[in-house]
């Protein structure tokens, strides 16, 4: 099963574990990452592609943060689309996302001292490749023009390469290994247009479109690379502009330098950056059509049996005529396959979007993994031009019986990595929030063998595969996180996932006192509902631990002219107290303990786990564990808990649904609900306060351990 990648922003549109049918067309919504920098981190091995002699890594540098009035994320083809009957038939094609995010000069990439100077350097080359997949798709269709971004010089905030020439190299095949010979693109025997443009706009970050002066026709069969080649002046200068979603294959992001006495060293720079932001204009009268391919689909993520419920699919007509019907089959859980044919009530033209509701669903089958399946057979009553659908999965049990959910954020992060210091303020931001949702898992890393992170712990390594890039964020093991978009993704989150309750809890936690650094930690788990073949559900224990430092955060938003939670204020080194939710061991792997659970559950029924934890590294007195359950073949968190104790102490309890609630707030805590008696325990052990049914407690900022009628909640305090 593929791991969904999506920005927060998607959790309500996206909001089923599901897997979507490849489509064959480019240009789709992918999820984002701004200013994503490439680490080859210590922890794990750098990926590389074969299909290029060799790729370059973007060094962990500082990327200078342009300063524009205009945010760095623009659209570009917002334009209203129109029917096309009264005009030539056209297709965008780019492998890039339509909205620009990263930007990068030579600096950027070879470091303030490359091996070969910038003034040895001719110039660039920036290609895509396009494959025979497409020259079939696109066979005797004509390439009208060819759209960039432009890049800009990080001084001067303008694009000082105001002249661009265009190049297109035909039969560029790939060998038996896939690999290209890119140095054809440059040769010219190969080369079939070349024609230099010398008014390309001075503003940065702006769709520069540049029309063929004879349209290039596209043959089956004959594949070719097609860019531009600019000459930077100045290592500020930022010329190459991507999507910044890296991305497992090389043929978007192909980069070559023109080295004088040396000839052209070619890059791939798709699994770090992204694609480049090129864009084909695809003319011509024999161009794809009826075609709909799968733009995004909202539908519950649990429901109970019998209970009616609605789905949404967003169809996007990827082919250049309208649509005006289409036929799609539907299936939910082990029910018969339906399939039916709807009549738009008017055409929908190219790159426009449809939402399609699907209502009145329903299944009386209980489980973690019923399937819905959604394709797009036929259009305009000819096959679908795209294998468009979807397979979800979503949960169905009695709601009644489940538990109350809490959400595990887990952070990739360096003091090295200057793109980090926002994850402070996401963890922050969750705490101050939402401290009796969201729990915090912070694992820090090294950025190579000479940047070592005084928080890294080996154990971090478990979790090094799904933290490519930092910061890298996951909630629940379920979404890969933005954490720029902290305040309004964290919201959302919230309230799409954190609907309804759990299908498992871990109903009762116990820690007992340590000896010689090492503890036992007792687990009881209990179902919603009975599962047979449950090999796959796991226990998992992070310690984690609070006030480490201080120590000095890089801070690459300094000086950023858009507001990043007051970094942009900060120092490019800043000095910080403390580092809170540091992950100091992680028990037995990431993905649980082994034989935590048992092979069949049944619903209501406690099941309990010992396991042994050891806290040599753990700085201070207090520490806090999380305890969590995974479902390791769908890599999802089902519920989490998390528990703060000292040293010293024996420990028990979890929040219970109708126990009393604490949250910090300015000065204060504030204690809702009732119980008996509340202590209030600084974080170095000091009782710093005993009440009982009072709801407000003032207190001096700081982290507080609240223990309520025995149950245990760590505070932050403004």
């Amino acid at each position: 099963m593929n791991k969904l990648l999506l920005s927060a922003l998607t959790v309500a549109m996206l909001s089923g574990t599901a897997m979507a049918y490849e489509t064959a067309t480019p240009g789709l919504k992918k999820s984002l990452r701004d200013h994503v920098p490439f680490t080859t981190l210590v922890t794990s091995e750098k990926k590389t592609i074969p299909a290029l002699e060799g790729s370059a890594d973007l060094k962990a540098e500082k990327k200078r943060a342009m300063k524009l009035e205009k945010s760095s994320k623009i659209n570009l083809f917002d334009n209203e689309v129109a029917t096309r009957a009264e005009e030539e038939p056209y297709m965008d094609f780019s492998y890039a996302q339509y909205d620009v995010q990263g930007w990068y000069s030579y600096e950027d990439i070879f470091g303030s001292r490359p091996d070969v100077p910038i003034k040895d350097l001719k110039g660039v080359y920036l290609c895509i490749y396009f494959n025979e997949y497409y020259t079939k798709m696109y066979n005797n269709c004509r390439i009208k023009d060819l759209s960039f971004v432009t890049g800009g010089n990080f001084n001067s905030n303008a694009n000082e390469l105001t002249e661009a020439t265009v190049v297109i190299a035909d039969k560029i095949y790939p060998d038996e290994e896939g690999n290209i010979d890119l140095s054809l693109v440059a040769d010219p025997d190969h080369i079939v247009y070349e024609e230099t443009y010398d008014d390309i706009t001075t503003e940065a970050l702006t769709l520069q479109t540049l029309p063929l002066k004879e349209e290039y026709v596209i043959k089956e069969g004959e594949p070719f690379v097609i860019g531009y080649k600019v000459s930077p002046q100045s290592m500020k200068d930022a010329f190459m502009v991507t999507d910044g979603m890296p991305v497992n294959y090389a043929i978007g992001s192909l980069v070559g330098f023109d080295i004088k006495r040396q000839g052209i060293s070619w890059y791939s720079f798709g699994n770090q950056v992204g694609n480049l932001c090129i864009y084909l204009k695809v003319v011509g009268d024999d161009l794809p059509k009826d075609g709909l391919t799968l733009y995004d689909f909202e539908m519950p993520l649990q429901v109970s049996p019998g209970e009616e419920f609605d789905a949404t699919v967003h169809l996007e007509n990827a082919n250049s005529n309208d649509v005006k019907s289409f036929e799609y089959t539907l299936k939910v859980g082990n029910q018969e396959k339906q399939t039916l044919t709807y009549e738009l009530p008017e055409p929908l033209p190219y790159g426009s979007v449809l939402p399609f509701n699907l209502s009145g669903l329903k299944t009386e089958e209980v489980g973690l993994d019923i399937p819905f399946e959604f394709i797009v057979t036929k259009v305009n009553g000819a096959d679908n031009y795209y294998v468009t659908g979807l397979q979800a999965l979503f949960k169905s049990f009695e709601e009644s019986k489940g538990f109350e959910r809490h959400a595990l954020i887990e952070e990739g992060t360096s003091i090295f990595c200057g793109w980090c210091p926002i994850g402070i303020s996401m963890m922050e931001y969750a705490t101050e929030h939402y401290p009796d949702y969201y729990n915090r898992a912070v694992l820090h890393y090294n950025m190579s063998n000479t940047q070592v992170d005084p928080m890294y712990v080996a154990a971090n390594n478990d979790m090094g595969e799904l933290f490519q890039y930092l910061p890298s964020v996951y909630i629940t093991r379920w979404l890969d996180f933005d954490p720029q978009l902290f305040a309004e993704g964290l919201d959302e989150f919230k309230e799409v996932y954190g609907k309804g309750n759990a299908a498992a809890g871990i109903v009762d936690l116990k820690v007992l006192p340590a000896e010689d650094k090492a503890t036992t930690i007792t687990a009881d788990v209990k179902f919603a509902l009975d599962i047979e073949n449950a090999d796959r559900y796991r226990l998992g224990f992070y310690i984690t631990e609070d006030g480490l430092g201080p120590y000095k955060q890089l801070n690459y938003y300094s000086g950023a002219p858009e507001d990043y939670d007051g970094w942009q204020a900060e120092p490019e080194e800043v000095k910080i107290d403390d580092f809170n939710d540091v992950v100091r061991e992680v028990i037995n792997a990431a993905e649980g303990c082994e034989n935590s659970l048992p092979a069949s559950i049944k619903a209501g029924e406690t099941y309990t786990y010992s396991v042994k934890a050891d806290l040599s590294k753990v700085k201070g007195d207090t520490y806090n564990v999380i305890a969590f359950i995974l479902d390791k073949d769908m890599q999802e968190i089902l519920n989490s808990t998390v528990l703060t104790t000292d040293m010293a102490a024996a420990v028990e309890g979890v929040e219970a649904v109708n126990a009393a609630k604490v949250y910090g707030v300015n000065n204060g805590i504030v204690i809702k609900g009732e119980y008996s008696k509340a202590e209030v325990i600084s974080i170095d052990g000091k009782k710093m306060a005993e009440v009982s049914g009072k709801e407000y407690v003032k207190l001096i900022p700081g982290i507080y351990i609240v223990k309520v009628d025995g149950k245990t909640t760590k505070v932050v305090v403004k």
